[in-house]
């Protein structure tokens, strides 16, 4: 389960957004961090026992777990808050290559936590890659977003999130293919409940997630060899 303690600090950040805040928080912030990492190593340990990639990486040394800085990125945005109001990471197997696919979990009050996985927006050149190895092998990717246990957790499907409305460059729009051609975001995901949280089961609940994600995110992997 999520220390309560997280919870109410990640509640307290969106209240206070501030840096005088944050630093009279900081020590804690520090400990419920760590305990975070923890939980997403303990993942991990599930996640290899089903993702050959990942287990092959872990058993080499490379870095599997990645806990996102709570500090916000807001040169290019028109939000100027200094802090996330979550506590965010992934595991891929290769955390440093942002062409590995991921699984992803985010902890955010107000039943804003979130699972989910695949490939979010890839740069235009690993873009063009997947595109090309979809239109020959779609058939077997839309197999895998058929899969029962896939459809009943993920019901929305992959993120529309800038989805084209007209056929990608290079294609027609008469390609069997054409609905997965358009999108730019190769993920899955759903929200999780605060309730959902408070699991004493929560390694497991997550890592079996993930392992729905599997196939989704074997398919992408072997798209971008």
């Amino acid at each position: 389960m999520i220390n309560p303690k997280l919870l109410t600090f990640l509640r307290g950040i969106k209240k206070n957004n501030k840096k005088q805040w944050y630093d009279e928080q900081k020590e804690e912030y520090k400990l419920l961090k760590n305990e975070f990492t923890g939980l997403l190593r303990d993942i991990r340990d599930e996640v290899v026992t089903f993702d050959v990639a990942v287990k092959r990486s872990h058993e080499k040394g490379i870095e599997t777990v990645k806990v996102f800085r709570i500090h916000r990125d807001a040169r290019f945005t028109r939000d100027k808050t200094k802090y996330k109001t979550a506590m965010s990471g992934l595991i891929s197997a290769d955390v440093k290559n942002p062409l590995e696919p991921v699984y992803y979990f985010a902890i955010e009050p107000g039943g804003s936590s979130f699972i989910g996985g695949g490939m979010r927006t890839p740069e235009p050149a690993q873009l063009d890659i997947l595109r090309k190895y979809i239109a020959i092998h779609y058939k077997k990717l839309q197999k895998i977003l058929k899969e029962p246990g896939l459809t009943l957790d993920f019901p929305a499907g992959l993120s529309t999130e800038y989805r084209l409305k007209k056929a990608p460059q290079g294609y027609e729009t008469t390609h069997p293919a054409i609905d997965l051609l358009r999108f730019k975001n190769f993920t899955l995901g759903h929200s999780l409940a605060d309730e959902r949280l408070k699991d004493v089961d929560l390694k497991n609940v997550v890592s079996k997630e993930f392992q729905l994600l599997e196939r989704l995110n074997n398919f992408l992997r072997a798209a971008g060899k």
